[in-house]
């Protein structure tokens, strides 16, 4: 078993029970990246290469944001296809644990990635790889992540609601 530390100050989970979907963008400081989408429940969070169709690749927002600081971002939705406009307003920062869920299934180091960009270090393969993130054959085609719960009471000595979904100290993968 494999186990991903848990951000610490961005919900990982979800505020209420039910099925978002998540699509998953590299900033390059210019313009967002689709990386691919997820399903998120309470429980974690599904990844499936095959679920990015060219015809669902052109029509995911991206929408553009008025920050010059390359990072990794999300776009929650209740479902597909998005009702309404999409604004920067809409997309949030990647919490940690899935960009570390997101190395292990697609194989490309993402915080590298956005070390480099952000430096102004970027290679031309790391150019190459980000005009070519459609086409880009992933290490495990699909997998899950699993929140795992932990008594945070006992740990952190705190009663405080940190999350407003199931709160988890860390979390385990899956391929499947």
């Amino acid at each position: 078993m494999q186990v991903i530390a848990k951000e610490k100050y961005l919900p990982s989970s979800m505020l209420s029970e039910g099925e978002q979907t998540v699509v998953n963008y590299f900033y390059d400081g210019v313009e967002l990246h689709i990386i691919g989408i997820g399903h998120q429940d309470n429980g974690g969070i599904l990844l499936d290469q095959s679920a990015m169709t060219p015809s669902l690749w052109e029509t995911l927002p991206r929408p553009d944001l008025e920050i010059d600081t390359p990072g990794m971002y999300q776009l929650i939705v209740d479902r597909l296809p998005i009702d309404g406009e999409i604004t920067a307003a809409d997309i949030r920062p990647m919490p940690f644990t899935h960009i570390a869920f997101l190395d292990k299934v697609t194989g490309v180091s993402w915080l590298r990635l956005v070390v480099r960009y952000m430096l102004g270090t970027q290679s031309t393969s790391d150019e190459q790889l980000v005009d070519q993130l459609m086409t880009l054959q992933w290490r495990l085609k699909t997998a899950r992540l699993r929140y795992r719960d932990a008594d945070f009471v006992e740990h952190l000595n705190t009663t405080q609601t940190l999350d407003n979904g199931r709160f988890a100290m860390g979390a385990t993968y899956q391929v499947l």
